[in-house]
């Protein structure tokens, strides 16, 4: 498996963490892509750029996030991997972009 990239929305700590790890950032909400360049965040894109190469989306946003991001992913890949149960037993609920590093490594 191959780890194509995060999405997010803000550029704190973890992001930033990803970004040094040479990991490519797209931007969630292309209203926020702003926000996040003045972070100091190097945007690859947008999350439909990100999807369009991808088969399997691992989503550790909280479960009121990620229910409303069901839709998106399933028009755009093949198989969809939900854990947002099994992450929130062992990982910090808020901890979205590097849950999904640690979830592919």
């Amino acid at each position: 498996m191959e780890l194509v990239g995060i999405s997010d929305v803000v550029a704190y700590w973890r992001v930033k963490m990803a970004a040094s790890m040479k990991i490519p950032i797209y931007c969630s909400m292309p209203e926020r892509a702003e926000e996040m360049r003045r972070g100091g965040i190097e945007i690859s894109g947008f999350l439909d750029d990100l999807l369009r190469q991808v088969d399997v989306v691992v989503d550790c946003a909280p479960a009121k996030i990620g229910i409303k991001s069901k839709a998106t992913y399933e028009g755009a890949i093949r198989a969809l991997t939900g854990l947002e149960r099994d992450w929130a037993k062992s990982v910090d609920a808020t901890d979205r972009s590097l849950g999904v590093v640690r979830a592919l490594y």
